[in-house]
């Protein structure tokens, strides 16, 4: 696991800690994680974020919002984006959204 993966996943649940008020617009910033992640140069990165965003836009689309943060999150500070924050949840350290309790 890369240093990257690991303050990814740290960034993202230190943010959903923080609860609501920091709260974003979610289509706003999954589409500036969209476009980050079409000029990022590493192929592994870029499908690794590719998949998380898929999933948070399907998550949302749902009204699974939380889960749908944590995706998004984990995304957007792979790219070096400032995440979103709300919610409730998370993942341990070193786990990607969705590893532990799976896609029910």
């Amino acid at each position: 696991m890369t240093i990257r993966h690991i303050a990814a996943t740290a960034l993202a649940l230190a943010t959903l800690a923080a609860g609501p008020a920091l709260a974003a617009d979610f289509t706003s910033d999954l589409r500036e994680a969209k476009a980050a992640n079409g000029a990022w140069a590493e192929r592994e990165t870029r499908d690794t974020v590719t998949t998380h965003l898929s999933v948070a836009e399907s998550l949302h689309a749902r009204g699974r919002e939380t889960e749908a943060r944590q995706y998004l999150n984990f995304a957007r500070g792979m790219l070096d984006l400032d995440p979103m924050a709300g919610g409730a949840g998370g993942t341990q350290i070193g786990e990607a959204p969705g590893q532990r309790t799976g896609m029910n």
